[in-house]
């Protein structure tokens, strides 16, 4: 759509980098949305930077090596899915808006499937660990329910033909603390 009025190639360029800027915009949104005081949400967004220069693994998704990679849209739905973290937790909480998460979770969900699992996750831990988390059930249906109904087009061809895709075969062996946690993130682990 951004293409009609800007031309494909810089349509292109502005998604691409659409998740890199988004990122601490969505960290301080999502905190905000969480209800920290400040500074908390102002370290989330300056500690979300360091996660954008992790040289580690050009595979995250929301990195600015992973970007190079061509991991254009885990970026952008790792900076919806942060957004999302706040919205469901204010939503299941509250009982409303159910449709706008609904809407944010499909967005998630055709951006990457992994960032799709990290939003249901979010849900999972809600009623499972959460104190007000088996009265939120019925919201956080309410949300999937939406989300399947936007993104069914693609998700039910996509399991009707699972047998085609290729397989993830990809082994990360883990040698050390700073395997997992390069340095680049020790501030944000500080905190």
């Amino acid at each position: 759509v951004m293409s009609l009025v800007t031309g494909l190639p810089v349509a292109f360029k502005l998604v691409t980098v659409a998740g890199l800027i988004g990122l601490p915009l969505a960290a301080y949104a999502s905190f905000r949305l969480l209800r920290f005081n400040y500074p908390g949400p102002a370290l989330a967004s300056a500690l979300s930077v360091s996660f954008l220069f992790n040289e580690a693994n050009s595979v995250w998704g929301a990195n600015i090596a992973s970007k190079l990679a061509g991991e254009f849209t885990y970026s952008l739905g790792t900076a919806l899915l942060i957004v999302f973290a706040g919205t469901l937790y204010r939503g299941a909480l509250s009982g409303r808006g159910w449709i706008g998460n609904g809407l944010l979770l499909a967005a998630i969900g055709l951006c990457h499937a992994y960032t799709l699992l990290a939003a249901a996750a979010l849900g999972a831990y809600l009623v499972l660990f959460h104190p007000a988390g088996r009265r939120a059930l019925p919201y956080l249906m309410k949300v999937g329910a939406v989300a399947f109904g936007l993104m069914a087009f693609w998700v039910i061809p996509l399991l009707a033909f699972t047998e085609y895709t290729t397989a993830y075969s990809m082994v990360w062996p883990i040698r050390g603390f700073s395997h997992v946690f390069p340095v680049v993130l020790w501030p944000a682990l500080g905190f």
